[in-house]
């Protein structure tokens, strides 16, 4: 659980989170981790993205501001929309999909921070002199965490009371129950599978 929890805690640190607008494309796990980092570190405002509708209702009872379903709600029209046209201070991008960067990138406001946490299956084509050049937007890409220094940011967070790690354990197996646990992680639906030893 620190693991996947010092990921997103070290996609947060690319950028400013406190009294930021946020937005989390992507509610899997570290997607979660993400959004409970960010309003421990004092972000304004919070948006989740998904394609999964239970994932969207964990984001929202961990505290997003607003859930959107990736492909259903129109995303870019309601936060430029919130954000009078400017955008969203910093974009974690953690699914990996395509629709996601042209999302993220099109919310990011001029000079905002884009970090990139998702794996993608086949090649991202980018929309560069618009969303990137002419806003001098920062990218960082991100592939894991730092050994140490995100190991005690997120004990400390943990041991504040500020992040919850069980909460985004949503299944916990027995070892030989692991066929079922597979499965579920498969489904892309659900938080974090624990398989839980002794």
């Amino acid at each position: 659980m620190m693991e996947p929890c010092g990921v997103a805690v070290h996609g947060l640190s690319k950028g400013v989170v406190s009294g930021k607008t946020l937005a989390i494309l992507g509610c899997g796990p570290i997607g979660l981790f993400a959004l409970q980092g960010a309003i421990a570190y004092g972000a304004a405002r919070v948006y989740a993205v998904d394609v999964s509708e239970n994932r969207l209702k964990m984001a929202q009872s961990y505290g997003a501001a607003k859930v959107f379903q990736a492909s259903k709600d129109p995303v870019e029209k309601i936060i430029l929309e919130e954000t009078k046209g400017i955008g969203v201070d910093m974009v974690l991008e953690i699914s990996g999909s395509q629709q996601a960067y042209d999302q993220g990138l099109r919310i990011l406001r001029k000079a905002g921070t884009f970090v990139i946490i998702g794996v993608a299956a086949k090649p991202i084509t980018l929309e560069i002199p618009t969303n990137i050049m002419y806003k001098e937007a920062k990218l960082f890409g991100i592939t894991g965490r730092e050994m140490y220094e995100t190991w005690y940011q997120v004990t400390q967070l943990v041991q504040s009371g500020k992040m919850d790690l069980e909460k985004v354990a949503t299944h916990k197996l027995s070892p030989e129950k692991f066929e079922e646990g597979f499965k579920v992680a498969r489904e892309a639906q659900h938080g974090k599978v624990e398989f839980i030893f002794g």
